[in-house]
């Protein structure tokens, strides 16, 4: 009993009753392969989405045709690659099994050959477009886990297939024909076919070695905030826009997030007078720090310049829990450095700006990065308290503006007092441009480069598709 793709059900449908929502206007039958392939996963009571696809002849192929959550493309790690061979058992005996791994690997013959005890003499072997039509009515690109158990003495599951890896957790693959898809449950789909046969199904590593698969853990980012709440609120919309604007077409909406976790901590406050609260305003910090490498992240970021003078001490405590902090101060230095920007003038509170010992910017001195002009250093620290107190409003605007013209005299403005990026995302047409100064927020910056973390996994968990020998070559991976 299932659903089919985009069409509103008050209950779940038994497969053929879905799928004949799905026919086209010319098309009066659901194919046969697809009946029996509904039939298939009815039988084992799974839970299912049928969907339609225009033709797709292989896995990578599929996974971009592929319609899930309103999005057409999936991740290939989220497609089911599953071949079926012939190998000879200890007495010679001709077998057929199927394999099925995701599509971002690839089988290795002879950890399969290993594990079903085939006769060592005996390779196992693909099977001829002949002989998979006549025995499994399937031709390449409709092999599918969906087949008659009596014509298989082994059903096999690459145990990467019952990982989590991003939502909705789920994997496609083909109904039994190339315009069909469907939407399953894989740990549903094995733990079915173990129950009803035992002595066929099995989970193994089928695949060969990754060199990068251990690497494969999500990333969940921390997020430190307080001083004031609202820079942690627009470090997580830069990340998130810039997510949707790195990944374009691929991205899938809300689904297509990371999981991020926020601790607040009104107590960072203390940070605008650092040097007389220096002890206590640690405390808070390595607090904070330790209930985020609790809660299971795997990357701290801290939306405050001002206590990046931290820096080491909270790599200290994340290193006992391996989670990565990712420094907004490096993050910002390595850009100013990779894109050669000379002409610039830092603005933020004494302690961040004098690049000095608080400083965790302090490495732009040797950059000849100027500080902002004296006369203004007083009517910073307001307009900070002002933003604090009333966030993004014209008059915080207006004194941002005495600030540029009294204080910086160079073409380009580095901002790093968060507040001020607070204070910006309320005119998105200032945030990279004011009269002739060209700005720079570390804020983005840094979204930026959470973003950049989080999808670099995106892209490994489906790109990591790498040949060896003894694997099947990757136009006979079905």
């Amino acid at each position: 009993m299932g659903y089919a793709y985009n069409y509103i059900h008050d209950h779940q449908l038994d497969g053929m009753a879905c799928a004949a929502t799905l026919l086209k206007k010319d098309e009066s039958n659901v194919p046969f392969r697809v009946k029996e392939s509904l039939s298939f996963v009815d039988r084992l009571g799974l839970w299912y989405i049928i969907s339609r696809n225009s033709p797709a002849t292989s896995c990578r192929d599929a996974a971009q045709r592929r319609h899930r959550l309103g999005t057409e493309g999936i991740p290939l790690s989220d497609e089911l690659r599953s071949v079926c061979m012939v190998f000879y058992d200890q007495d010679e005996h001709r077998q057929y099994v199927m394999l099925n791994c995701r599509a971002n690997f690839y089988f290795d013959l002879k950890k399969v050959h290993k594990i079903i005890k085939a006769h060592p003499k005996r390779p196992i072997a693909k099977l001829s477009p002949d002989e998979l039509k006549r025995v499994f009515l399937s031709e390449y690109g409709t092999v599918s886990p969906f087949v008659n158990m009596n014509a298989v003495r082994y059903q096999l599951f690459d145990h990467r297939v019952l990982k989590t890896f991003h939502p909705p957790y789920t994997m496609m693959t083909n109904a039994g024909d190339h315009t069909w898809g469907i939407e399953i449950y894989p740990d549903q789909l094995v733990e079915a076919l173990k129950k009803e046969y035992p002595d066929q199904v099995l989970v193994n590593d089928l695949c060969v070695d990754h060199l990068n698969d251990e690497i494969q853990t999500k990333p969940v980012f921390g997020i430190i905030t307080g001083n004031g709440p609202e820079s942690g609120i627009a470090l997580w919309n830069h990340l998130t826009q810039s997510i949707r604007d790195q990944l374009k077409d691929q991205f899938s909406g809300d689904l297509g997030f990371p999981n991020v976790i926020v601790n607040s901590v009104p107590e960072m406050g203390l940070s605008m007078e650092l040097a007389a609260r220096e002890e206590i305003v640690w405390a808070f910090i390595q607090q904070a720090a330790q209930k985020l490498c609790n809660s299971g992240v795997t990357h701290i970021a801290l939306a405050c310049h001002t206590t990046h003078y931290f820096t080491e001490r909270i790599r200290s405590v994340c290193d006992k829990y391996n989670v990565t902090f990712v420094s907004m101060a490096e993050t910002v230095i390595d850009y100013i450095q990779r894109n050669n920007v000379k002409d610039m003038t830092i603005i933020g509170i004494p302690y961040v700006s004098d690049l000095g010992k608080w400083s965790a910017y302090k490495k732009l001195a040797s950059l000849n990065i100027q500080p902002m002009n004296e006369c203004v250093r007083p009517t910073l620290l307001e307009i900070g308290y002002l933003i604090k107190k009333s966030g993004s409003d014209p008059k915080g605007l207006n004194v941002l503006n005495h600030i540029l013209k009294a204080g910086v005299p160079t073409d380009n403005v580095l901002i790093a007092l968060t507040e001020i990026s607070v204070l910006l995302s309320g005119f998105p047409k200032k945030q990279r441009r004011i009269g002739r100064w060209n700005i720079i927020d570390p804020l983005e910056l840094y979204g930026q480069e959470l973003a950049k973390i989080y999808i670099n996994y995106i892209h490994e968990l489906s790109d990591l598709s790498i040949g060896y020998e003894d694997t099947i070559p990757i136009d006979q991976q079905q």
